[in-house]
C-alpha cells in the first residue's frame, strides 16, 4: 500500500554499489550467481553496465598517513605502491640503527609502525633476526644495491 489507498507499487531496488564492494572478485562469476535469482535481462544489463564501468588502473586505495594514527589519504594503487616502496628502501637503509624508535622517528613513523614492517619484510625474506636485532638478508642488500659490507653496488 501506498499513501493509504489501494494502490500497491511493484518493482525492486537496486544498490548501484557494486563495483565499490565486489572489485576483487571475477565480475564473471558474479553475474552467474546473480542471473541464477535475476532474471530479467535489463537488470542484468544494467548491473553489467555498472561493473564494467570501473577500470581497474584506476582503483584507489588508502594507506594510513606515516604517524599511523588513522587519518587516511586516498592514492591511486600504482602510487600506494611506489609509496610503500620508497617507505621499505628507507626503513632498510635504517636497520643499523638498532632502535625502532630511533628509526620510526628518522621517517616520521610510530615505533609499533616500525615493527610492523619489520615482520612483513622478514615474512618477503629480507631482513633476519640476527642474535638480538635484525639484518639483511642478500636479496634485502640486492634491494637496495649494496654489498655486505654496506658499501653501493654500481
Amino acid at each position: 500500500m501506498w499513501g493509504g489507498g489501494e494502490q500497491t507499487i511493484k518493482g525492486c531496488i537496486l544498490k548501484a554499489d557494486l563495483k565499490h564492494y565486489f572489485d576483487e572478485v571475477d565480475h564473471e562469476i558474479l553475474l552467474k550467481l546473480i542471473k541464477r535469482r535475476i532474471k530479467d535481462e535489463k537488470i542484468i544489463w544494467l548491473i553489467k553496465r555498472i561493473l564494467n564501468n570501473h577500470k581497474s588502473e584506476n582503483k584507489t586505495d588508502y594507506i594510513k598517513n606515516q604517524n599511523g594514527n588513522g587519518k587516511t589519504f586516498w592514492i591511486l594503487k600504482s602510487k600506494k605502491e611506489e609509496i610503500l616502496r620508497i617507505e621499505r628502501e628507507n626503513i632498510l637503509k635504517l636497520i643499523e640503527l638498532k632502535n625502532l624508535a630511533k628509526i620510526g622517528r628518522e621517517l616520521n613513523l610510530s615505533g609499533k609502525m616500525v615493527s610492523k614492517r619489520f615482520k612483513t619484510y622478514e615474512k618477503e625474506g629480507l631482513i633476519e633476526k640476527y642474535e638480538d636485532w635484525w639484518r639483511l638478508t642478500q636479496m634485502g642488500q640486492k634491494i637496495l644495491g649494496i654489498d655486505e659490507s654496506g658499501r653501493e653496488i654500481f
